[in-house]
């Protein structure tokens, strides 16, 4: 998959307006999502430090962490199990705060939200990142340049193996199953 830089996001996001405006130039018309209740998301009072995008891209620059964006959708049971099972996990937690600076993206907000400094709408941020499926984690660097995106939920021994396996740079040289498979050989089992 191909590096979606910083450039290239803004296009998409400039883009996204002229293409839901232009509906009788493009036949394409998309209406921005109906205001709902976010806070009907509960967030686990364990959960880890969710940062605002403008927070979480901030420190990334600073620290030179990586960002992953926990997208989901207020309605999704599997976004509140994710939530709930893995995110609240002693071992996740402890590698996620050494490695990741982490944030939320409700992919049906009409919320706008500063993204590595430009200004967009939640719903259009997740179109932008192709989200297709709730719930999906996306991995950014330091710079906002997107490196890989894992859709669904995982468990939290599983979900370390994801962490893992972006933070070494293993999803560049290999399949995910094969990386698995890896670790599992070197572990004995």
């Amino acid at each position: 998959m191909p590096r979606l830089c910083l450039a290239a996001l803004g296009a998409l996001l400039l883009a996204a307006p002229a293409l839901a405006q232009g509906g009788a130039e493009t036949g394409i018309v998309r209406a921005a999502p109906a205001a709902h209740d976010s806070t009907a998301a509960d967030i686990p009072a364990d959960a880890p430090n969710w940062r605002s995008m403008e927070e979480a891209a901030a420190a990334a620059k600073a620290d030179g962490d990586l960002v992953l964006i926990h997208a989901y959708a207020v309605w999704c049971g599997w976004c509140r199990r994710l939530d709930r099972d893995t995110y609240t996990d002693d071992a996740v937690q402890a590698y996620l705060a050494e490695n990741f600076e982490v944030t939320r993206l409700d992919i049906e907000s009409p919320e706008e939200v500063n993204f590595f400094g430009g200004t967009v709408p939640m719903y259009e941020l997740g179109q932008a990142f192709e989200v297709s499926g709730t719930p999906t984690t996306i991995f950014l660097d330091a710079d906002g340049n997107f490196l890989t995106k894992a859709p669904s939920y995982w468990p939290p021994d599983k979900f370390l193996l994801v962490l893992r396996y972006v933070r070494e740079g293993f999803y560049e040289m290999m399949p995910f199953a094969d990386y698995v498979e890896m670790v599992e050989a070197e572990q004995g089992g």
